[in-house]
């Protein structure tokens, strides 16, 4: 490597966009999708929600998912799994786990949606992540690019807001 490798590439500051490109059956949704989501919902959503927010107004950290199955089970059985099992934080969540969505007691919702690019109008987004995102369709309404596009006023508004998209090799 060069030896200005750390200053071409900005290794060691933080970054608003993430591109993981992993093998088949690596991992993705249990192992980072979900406690990517959970993070940016549990740790760092005071930070927007402070800074950022009228006090009343929810924040969402938003997931898409290929499909409304994968969707439900990225909140069902992996998210609210993964908080429900921890004696730390399973008091953290405000109500019943919903099929696609997790509210928390910061005033943070945990949300899973299937591919499309009308899921995530409205609403203050913090976080953003495409789950299997070469998988989203090659054309029309639910491409990965027109949901990535449809998706950025959401979060217009969380300068340095992160986004993260997870495909398969």
């Amino acid at each position: 490597f060069p030896r200005d490798v750390s200053k071409q590439h900005n290794l060691g500051v933080e970054s608003s966009l993430l591109l993981l490109i992993c093998g088949r059956r690596s991992g993705k949704s249990l192992g980072i999708t979900a406690p990517l989501g959970l993070y940016e919902s549990i740790c760092r959503a005071h930070v927007w929600r402070e800074h950022m927010m009228h006090s009343e107004e929810r924040s969402k950290a938003v997931i898409i998912a290929t499909t409304e199955k994968q969707a439900k089970e990225i909140i069902q059985a992996q998210c609210a799994n993964l908080i429900l099992r921890s004696p730390k934080l399973k008091c953290l969540i405000s109500d019943k786990p919903k099929a696609l969505s997790l509210d928390l007691i910061n005033g943070s919702t945990l949300a899973s949606y299937p591919c499309s690019n009308t899921a995530v109008l409205g609403g203050a987004t913090h976080f953003f992540a495409m789950d299997e995102g070469a998988h989203f369709r090659a054309e029309g309404f639910t491409t990965g690019e027109s949901i990535y596009n449809s998706v950025m006023p959401s979060l217009g508004q969380f300068q340095g807001a992160a986004k993260t998209i997870i495909c398969t090799s």
